[in-house]
């Protein structure tokens, strides 16, 4: 079923979309990468120092309000 599929689709699949990630060099996609890796970065440091504040619940639900 699963092989029937991937056949199916192939058939009608435009493979000039296909092309090198890094045609125009590394920077586009470290560039793309920022913003993940800030996101990850922001949550990792929240979670390191709200356990450490007075109301932790309370930097909790800053923290994800602020973000999200």
């Amino acid at each position: 079923m699963i092989l029937f599929s991937i056949v199916a689709l192939a058939v009608s699949a435009d493979f000039t979309n296909l092309q090198p990630v890094l045609a125009r060099g590394i920077r586009p996609v470290l560039e793309g990468s920022l913003a993940p890796i800030a996101t990850g970065a922001q949550l990792m440091i929240a979670g390191m120092l709200i356990p450490h504040t007075n109301q932790p619940r309370n930097a909790m639900k800053t923290v994800f309000c602020c973000r999200f």
